[in-house]
């Protein structure tokens, strides 16, 4: 067919219905509330009639779209990338939890075979599993089916073109006779032979749908047989009573759907809700079963509840499923280089400074550089100072794009954390941490990585009386501060005045102010260090001048790392206020010289911008959500190698968090870090 078909929105419906009641189905299955949502029928059960109908479905869309296959190889290019994409994504998604709970990269060792990780990787693992246990963990039986139906498509269409009546009939009475007498191991209704005869079904509905869909005799014997099928028992075997139940729900659900899109509003819910309702096939066993082995009530109301946040986490997660497929099918590093309204350099230097975080926060045994990184946290404020010079200061920009980035993440880290103690059996714990992160949130020392947010919110404050300064004075001003900063963490220091307070009270809260403050000082210093050294390191612009500042740089400062040991400027940990700027100036200064001779390196350059645009969705969710200390413990499972052990967890981590930035920057969650800000480049459109 040259035209593209027509949109047909029954279609979308009858998948997104296909969808939810699959969930409802298997939830029913594993809870242990007597309340059991679309679970069993008078002749069977809903899963299985819903499975019947997404075959039929699958038949007529493929009908629909694909009246010729002209070009095998593109045909089947195509369903490969519709298929495996998604499927292999959250299967090694799926396998990296399971080896961290399991402690083994083989964590079936004991009942199967490991070679039978192989059949995951064509998405036949579910299909064969009646023959021996495999690691099958995501997706249905029916998805090995539909790939086979997918794989013998051409010679199906040609059969039915031929004679789809005849071979309709022939397959209906092959599917009665192993109904009645099964001569194969699986059982009938998994058969292929079935599979072909519901796909096939799905093909004639399609062939003759401009009589079906405007029929209302049609329509209101399907509804009658329908709900003679679900409410009366009938002496015919639930095999064959699952088959047309699912083929006499197509027409009604078909009905209500275009009834339904004719609202703008519903059209748009029933089109998200089939756009992802391949990934919620793949992900809704993995993810209610996860759910249930913490929270199983017995009580309906609460299992109400456990049952809607079941569905929105399911539902998110095929989601953002869905939307890492796409992004990574058009994604290039190699467009964040063209970007005209920023600079390059600036980007790279927070690209380097983000990974030097993360190297940072891995365990000792892990890191790749032990020691020697006091640049990770100061080039961002360094930066900052260079962006914001000559600029008008505007306190209310500058609140929206960083103070209420910190409450949202801060609010979510919260429920999270609750929702976390609630699953694992400590609801006891909930509203102690939650009042003792609400309480770092509102004196701004913040939860966890937060509070890099107000300490960089104050300092632009502070650097704000110093910008109406000339430059050589408000660049003293900003040293000055440093000094003075560094001087009162070490002071703060001495006195046993740093770190969180354990208790909850007003002098605590002051505490935590002091300490802000202290923070912010310093951080408004580096700011102005970081205009000082991006001029040193500018003057001239030679290649050779900046290679031997960066190298000299790099050599003072870990050359000088036993003066500076232990300081961080997180909670003002100053125990030498002269080591401590000394590894301030000269690390910031390596990093800025480094950035400048990798801005000359493409590919490298365009990573290191990407992860520098994206440097606070990276800051705020490495360590706070498990990723970092999950990545370590995978590590340790799959390698003994020492040199592996530190070269894997930062690349582990640096996939991972560029996956989160992807997903991040594509959805609506971007709106939390950039609220005041559009940065149309960042987006992988198809």
């Amino acid at each position: 067919m040259d035209e593209k078909p027509k949109r047909l929105y029954g279609l979308d419906f009858i998948r997104a219905v296909c969808s939810l009641g699959m969930v409802l189905y298997h939830f029913s299955a594993a809870s242990a509330c007597p309340l059991k949502i679309l679970f069993g029928n008078a002749n069977g059960n809903w899963g299985e009639a819903f499975v019947a109908l997404f075959f039929a479905v699958s038949g007529f869309s493929m009908l629909y779209n694909h009246y010729e296959v002209n070009d095998p190889a593109e045909f089947y290019l195509r369903r490969i990338k519709s298929i495996f994409p998604s499927f292999w994504l959250g299967y090694i998604i799926i396998y990296f939890i399971r080896v961290i709970k399991n402690v083994r990269f083989f964590f079936l060792d004991d009942i199967a075979s490991r070679w039978s990780l192989l059949l995951s990787i064509p998405g036949m693992d579910g299909y064969f599993l009646y023959k021996a246990p495999n690691y099958y963990l995501i997706g249905e039986w029916f998805l090995g089916a539909i790939i086979l139906l997918y794989l013998l498509y051409p010679i199906i269409l040609k059969v039915f073109k031929k004679a789809a009546g005849l071979t309709v009939t022939v397959l209906s009475v092959a599917f009665a006779a192993i109904v009645y007498n099964n001569p194969f191991e699986i059982v009938p209704f998994r058969n292929l032979l079935t599979c072909i005869l519901l796909f096939m079904l799905g093909m004639l509905l399609c062939k003759y749908k401009d009589r079906l869909f405007g029929s209302k005799t049609a329509l209101t014997v399907s509804v009658i047989m329908a709900a003679v099928l679900a409410f009366i028992r009938l002496p015919v075997n639930e095999d064959i009573c699952k088959v047309l139940l699912g083929i006499c729900l197509f027409l009604p659900l078909n009905a209500a759907g275009e009834a339904i899109c004719n609202k703008s509003v519903l059209k748009k819910i029933v089109r998200e809700g089939s756009s992802v309702s391949y990934e919620v096939f793949l992900l809704h066993h993995a993810i209610l079963y996860k759910v249930l082995e913490y929270v199983n009530p017995v009580s309906k109301k609460k299992m109400l509840v456990v049952l809607f946040g079941t569905l929105l986490l399911i539902y998110l997660s095929a989601g953002f499923l869905k939307v890492l497929k796409n992004q990574l099918t058009v994604f290039r590093f190699e467009k964040f280089s063209d970007s005209v309204s920023r600079i390059s350099e600036l980007d790279i230097t927070k690209g380097l400074g983000i990974i030097a975080v993360m190297l940072v926060h891995l365990p000792g045994d892990f890191r790749l550089i032990q020691d020697g990184l006091t640049f990770h946290l100061a080039v961002f404020f360094a930066v900052s100072g260079i962006t914001s010079e000559k600029k008008k200061y505007d306190i209310r920009k500058d609140a929206i794009r960083i103070l209420v980035p910190y409450f949202i993440l801060s609010l979510l880290f919260i429920i999270y954390t609750s929702v976390k103690y609630y699953c694992s059996g400590h609801p006891e714990m909930i509203a102690g941490d939650a009042s003792v992160y609400l309480f770092y949130t509102f004196s701004f020392i913040g939860c966890g990585t937060l509070w890099f947010l107000p300490t960089l919110f104050f300092s632009r404050v502070i650097n704000a009386f110093t910008g109406r300064l000339s430059a050589k004075i408000a660049a003293s001003v900003r040293i000055g501060l440093l000094a003075v900063g560094s001087l009162l963490g070490w002071i703060l220091a001495e006195h046993g005045i740093s770190g969180y307070p354990q208790a909850l009270s007003v002098s605590a809260f002051f505490h935590n102010i002091l300490l802000v403050f202290v923070q912010s000082v310093i951080a408004a210093g580096i700011s102005g260090l970081g205009i000082i050294i991006r001029d040193l390191i500018n003057k001239k612009d030679s290649a050779v001048r900046v290679a031997g500042i960066t190298i000299a740089a790099f050599i003072v400062n870990f050359a000088c790392y036993p003066l500076y040991d232990g300081n961080n400027l997180n909670c003002a940990y100053i125990i030498k206020p002269a080591g401590f700027i000394i590894g301030i100036t000269f690390g910031t200064a390596a990093i800025f010289g480094l950035s400048k001779i990798i801005k000359k390196i493409p590919y490298i350059s365009s990573i290191l911008i990407y992860f520098g645009i994206n440097s606070l969705i990276i800051m705020t969710t490495h360590l706070e959500y498990g990723f970092l200390n999950n990545t370590v413990l995978f590590t340790q499972i799959v390698t003994g190698n020492p040199i592996l052990q530190r070269i894997l967890p930062i690349l582990i981590l640096c996939v991972i968090e560029w996956m989160i930035c992807l997903i991040v920057n594509a959805t609506p969650l971007i709106k939390i870090f950039r609220p005041d800000t559009k940065l149309e480049f960042l987006k992988q459109k198809r």
